[in-house]
């Protein structure tokens, strides 16, 4: 699961335990119970962020009730709502309302512990809800969030599951039924020379049936390793070509100064390079291609035929997450390489 979104609480969270260590009362200080009670959360907040397991997002919540009760800072409400998201999203949702209701439980009973006046009491109770009532409303925006996240994912795994469906029905099983046909009326053509012709145009077929699959299979190959820096993934999804027809060879100008990317663009970059390949693979009769990275301006360029037909799905999902980053993608049907295509991913300019 993708934890990205929860990068913000990471921050509150270091943001009110040092406010809590800062205003701890004297006495607990020299006791050394604001470190007592600040390590174990510390240490509970990572083991959940790291497993998101029920046994973590109950240890932190317990240890954020103790950062709390000691606390002499209203700011310190802050853990308990990092705690109530971390209970709705390993418990769910019901033991998020229970945990959110100790916290009013627990503000009213401190407040008749210290034997406060009715007014302070309900003040307090008052205040304590309120904190419960936002930390639930983080909690559902996080759950939200990532629910959005998880069916985007699931949204462009099924997209790309119709597309490589799609290219195997219309491309590869259009040619083996071609061919199927051609050999069937080899059987019977008493000719021998019309039969030899009808069986070299099906052995051509298989060729150009085995390129499609070669193309279709490379396109679902994983487009870098993680830990790869940008240049070279692209490099090295340059080699990977060296198996296919196409002779891929990427550059970096030489002139311009590296750029920093965030790893989505990272991420755009790879699939933008995967996709525009392999289109040049299956359609473009190209022998060459070029990838080449001008600090934030990615091209791929190719030696075919240049194209003026309607744009791959593919690259129409690309153009959508290209704009989503504020980049766009643009295409010039014979601006590549002798007339070949030409494809360009601008990405925005960081200010």
């Amino acid at each position: 699961m993708n934890r990205v979104h929860l990068y913000f609480l990471d921050s509150i969270l270091v943001f009110t335990i040092l406010l809590y260590l800062n205003f701890t009362p004297t006495e607990l200080a020299r006791q050394g119970v604001a470190l007592t009670v600040a390590l174990p959360t510390i240490v509970a907040w990572v083991a959940w962020r790291k497993t998101e397991h029920k046994v973590a997002a109950v240890g932190f919540a317990l240890c954020a009730f103790g950062v709390f009760a000691t606390a002499n800072n209203p700011i310190s409400i802050l853990v308990l709502w990092c705690a109530v998201v971390a209970v709705h999203v390993s418990l769910g949702k019901r033991a998020a309302y229970v945990y959110a209701g100790a916290i009013v439980v627990a503000s009213f009973l401190v407040q008749l512990k210290v034997q406060a006046p009715v007014s302070k009491v309900a003040l307090e109770t008052l205040a304590g809800a309120a904190a419960a009532a936002a930390g639930l409303n983080l909690a559902s925006t996080v759950a939200r969030q990532r629910w959005h996240e998880a069916h985007q994912q699931d949204m462009a795994m099924a997209r790309e599951r119709e597309r490589i469906a799609a290219t195997l029905h219309d491309a590869l099983g259009h040619r083996l039924t071609t061919i199927g046909l051609s050999l069937d009326y080899a059987l019977r053509i008493p000719d021998p020379d019309k039969r030899d012709s009808e069986i070299a145009h099906a052995r051509a077929s298989v060729s150009e049936a085995l390129h499609e699959m070669r193309a279709t299979v490379r396109a679902m190959k994983p487009a870098a390793h993680p830990d790869e820096d940008i240049e070279s993934a692209l490099s090295h999804l340059a080699e990977s070509f060296a198996t296919t027809s196409l002779d891929v060879q990427f550059s970096h100008a030489s002139y311009a100064p590296q750029a920093k990317y965030s790893t989505e663009e990272q991420m755009l970059m790879l699939h933008f390079c995967q996709e525009a390949l392999t289109n040049v693979l299956r359609h473009s009769h190209a022998t060459k291609a070029q990838i080449v990275l001008d600090r934030r301006t990615l091209t791929v360029t190719d030696s075919g035929i240049g194209t003026t037909g309607p744009e791959a799905f593919g690259i129409t999902s690309l153009r959508e997450r290209a704009a989503g980053l504020g980049g766009e993608i643009t295409t010039l049907a014979h601006g590549g390489i002798d007339g070949g295509f030409r494809i360009e991913l601008h990405l925005k300019e960081k200010s």
